[in-house]
């Protein structure tokens, strides 16, 4: 029962976009598919995590991107628990090569222990939270970079969820809300005549705020306080369109 846990992707073709790049949301996905690979080699996976009432909830995800993959690559991505307090963790993950080593990208996330009954934060039981736990943890230093809280935004479009972008909770996956960030940028750039081809991302940090369900119509406001700074730095709002209230917080910075 290791407490650092890795799993190997193979690079599908149905993982690259429509300019031939691979989507960095996949990594969101390999993240999540390793940590329940990672509870299920502890004897701690979904089944367990229902006999036991608690779902995780996925608060932030912040990820640095040096490489991307082509396809038939395969990458070895690894995590690991770097801080547990009460209901809050955050976890550490790195991605590399299989056949070198190199690093792809690395990250933190931050996560809830929810109860399936109330949809309230939950305090674990020491003995679960030690079955993660390690004794001097490799830390990634957060970036330091705000969400802005500007209200004059370069472009704003709309998105309705659809049944597809559902998760087995049934609301969006958190992978989703990076590809609503990513497109919401494309065509705020697509806009000014860039092409959505040079929209690859070198880092990102994305904050759920609250869950958005099916049918759901989601207003997406992109903002770049710094036009003038290379690389640029955007942000991305989500909110319901109902009341205003937020739903995500995206970061965006674009390679050189």
């Amino acid at each position: 029962m290791a407490k650092i846990h890795t799993r190997t992707f193979r690079v599908r073709w149905s993982e690259l976009d429509s300019s031939g790049t691979f989507s960095p949301e996949n990594f969101l996905r390999y993240l999540i598919e390793t940590a329940y690979d990672w509870g299920d080699s502890l004897g701690l996976g979904s089944v367990a995590y229902e006999e036991m009432g608690i779902y995780w909830l996925i608060r932030q995800t912040e990820m640095t991107i040096y490489k991307t993959p082509v396809h038939n690559d395969v990458v070895d991505l690894t995590i690991w628990m770097l801080s547990w307090q009460k209901v809050r963790g955050t976890r550490c993950f790195e991605i590399k090569f299989s056949n070198t080593g190199e690093v792809i990208a690395h990250g933190i996330q931050k996560i809830v222990s929810m109860d399936r009954t109330t949809n309230r934060p939950t305090v674990l039981v020491d003995e679960f939270i030690d079955s993660f736990k390690l004794e001097n943890p490799i830390k990634f230093e957060e970036s330091g970079i705000s969400f802005s809280s500007s209200t004059n935004p370069f472009f704003s479009c709309a998105k309705t969820v659809e049944w597809q972008d559902l998760d087995a909770q049934q609301h969006v996956n958190n992978a989703v809300y990076f590809s609503y960030a990513r497109e919401a940028l494309a065509k705020a750039l697509a806009s000014q005549g860039v092409s959505f081809q040079s929209l690859i991302p070198a880092f990102l940090q994305i904050q759920y705020t609250s869950p958005a369900v099916w049918g759901e119509e989601i207003q997406l406001v992109v903002i770049n306080e710094q036009p003038a700074v290379t690389p640029a730095i955007y942000h991305i709002k989500m909110f319901r369109k109902a009341d205003g209230t937020s739903v995500s917080d995206c970061v965006i910075r674009l390679r050189d």
